[in-house]
């Protein structure tokens, strides 16, 4: 057996990697179109020296990743791949059609290039506790909407949102996060979205730098506990629908807070007495604009 894999460009179908490789090495797969998934046996330690990235990139009919429980180095679960504690998401697999995911709790890092060309994708939830997004993160994920970025992240890495070119909001929690010019531009075009960003933040400086015409200042509001007629959208009970519904939503989703019954009745969009991704999207249309009215 060769230990080092070093072509899979004309890999068709399910592919099982034979154990006893160990090294997965350059774009071993990388543009890809007819690999549909692939078996990462024990015995692989190292892809691309841990990076992982770049083998699998722009694979854009593969669906799932999985590893072999035994192996020391990596992980898969819902078929992404991850390292062994599960802190780094290395590779999502972009020809998957789910149009919504939730990264799971305890990961750190979103590694470079992990989401890169993720088509399908509309809405990806990032929970607290994530403290990076390197570069390239989100590249090329022309469907996705809105995404809240949450306090843990301290830095979003150069182009991580290059080429999202329906992106019309990124809510942006943390006031000492860094960001850079080419973080959420088109690629010869402006980022036409929002930015949303605490006021008085480092976080704003940075906005103000980069993107002086697309952002808008987040400031909190007193909460109150006086009882109210809910409005579909207001999960937040101020009165209007705007970005702090979909951050409340948001925190909600993550546990992080906990609804009153009428805030869960305005936040609870699609009627299926939870808080979830589908109603944070739908609050998110309705304030850019893509849609008027909550059906």
């Amino acid at each position: 057996i060769n230990h080092v894999l070093v072509s899979g460009k004309n890999a068709k179908g399910d592919i099982i990697i034979p154990d006893g490789v160990t090294d997965i090495i350059g774009r071993a797969f990388a543009n890809n179109t007819e690999m549909t998934s692939v078996f990462i046996p024990e015995s692989v330690t190292n892809i691309v020296d841990a990076a992982g990235t770049v083998a699998f990139l722009t694979c854009s009919a593969l669906t799932k990743i999985e590893v072999s429980e035994n192996n020391p180095v990596y992980a898969s679960e819902d078929g992404v791949l991850f390292n062994k504690k599960k802190e780094i998401l290395i590779q999502y697999p972009v020809g998957n059609s789910r149009t919504e995911y939730t990264i799971p709790d305890g990961v750190q890092i979103i590694a470079d290039s992990a989401f890169y060309n993720a088509k399908n994708l509309t809405s990806v939830t990032i929970p607290e506790g994530v403290a990076a997004l390197e570069a390239r993160s989100f590249y090329g994920c022309s469907g996705l909407v809105s995404v809240t970025i949450p306090k843990s992240v301290e830095s979003i890495g150069g182009a991580s949102f290059n080429r999202c070119t329906v992106l019309k909001s990124v809510v942006i929690q943390n006031p000492e996060c860094k960001f850079y010019d080419r973080t959420f531009s088109n690629e010869g075009a402006e980022f036409s979205g929002t930015l949303y960003v605490p006021e008085g933040s480092e976080a704003q400086v940075y906005a103000e730098k980069y993107y002086s015409q697309n952002f808008s200042l987040i400031s909190s509001e007193p909460e109150t506990t006086e009882a109210k007629e809910f409005t579909p959208g207001d999960a937040d009970g101020s009165g209007k629908v705007d970005i702090l519904d979909v951050i409340t939503i948001n925190k909600a989703i993550l546990g992080k807070e906990t609804l009153t019954a009428e805030q869960l009745k305005a936040a609870d969009i699609n009627q299926n007495d939870k808080p979830d991704a589908a109603d944070s999207l739908a609050v998110m249309k309705f304030i850019v604009g893509l849609i008027t009215s909550f059906s």
